[in-house]
């Protein structure tokens, strides 16, 4: 879920789907996304995309753990319900309201809440 202002509450896919290349290849590896999502997301491959973004977190975490010497876990953890869920989406009348500009939550950007 993304919470942008009062007015819009909605599925955060929802708004990115609706950000232009450049924007996005800004936008997402700041949110843990590798650069190949704009496919996934274009492609309307959620499971792809979240999977992509969980998989590159992971390769994050495991990078930091070895600079601080911590061992990884040995054995794989399931998803959590916030990486993997999107059984939440909505259509039809009660589908999320069109995206609010995010540009204004970019690095750089002047025009914050």
């Amino acid at each position: 879920r993304m919470f942008v202002d009062e007015v819009y509450v909605g599925q955060a896919i929802s708004a990115l789907e609706g950000l232009d290349d450049p924007l996005l290849r800004e936008l997402l590896p700041t949110h843990g996304f590798p650069p190949d999502c704009i496919d996934r997301l274009r492609n309307g491959d959620r499971a792809g995309l979240l999977g992509a973004r969980l998989e590159a977190l992971i390769v994050g975490e495991r990078e930091f753990m070895a600079e601080r010497k911590v061992m990884p876990p040995t054995e794989r953890t399931a998803a959590t319900i916030a990486d993997s869920d999107t059984s939440d989406d909505q259509q039809g009348d009660d589908a999320d309201p069109p995206a609010a500009p995010i540009d204004r939550f970019l690095p750089g950007s002047r025009s914050r809440m």
